[in-house]
């Protein structure tokens, strides 16, 4: 499940965040089920955008757009907020992040 990879930007109830493992990078939130938006990576620095319009999930890694997903509503925003780690802290994310921009 996404909520279980390395967390980069997270809410701790596993209701939505950004993650990170070794093939792709993603975004997901859950609305009576999971819906994830990922994008291919590979090796070295990347540039990361993932973005949400209030109907879909969207990653673009150095600025080439993957597939949108429809998400609908947004989950709880209810519980504390992590970066670097997924919603349980139990996978850390293992590298730098350079900049960390919020909108």
């Amino acid at each position: 499940a996404p909520y279980d990879d390395r967390g980069l930007f997270v809410e701790t109830g596993g209701n939505w965040g950004i993650y990170a493992n070794t093939s792709d990078v993603g975004v997901y939130h859950y609305s009576g089920a999971y819906k994830v938006a990922s994008k291919a990576i590979v090796a070295g620095k990347q540039v990361v955008d993932v973005r949400y319009n209030g109907t879909n999930l969207t990653v673009a890694v150095n600025a080439v757009d993957g597939t949108p997903v429809a998400a609908g509503t947004l989950g709880s925003i209810a519980n504390d907020l992590r970066l670097g780690a997924n919603y349980s802290s139990g996978a850390k994310f293992a590298g730098s992040i350079l900049e960390f921009i919020s909108a």
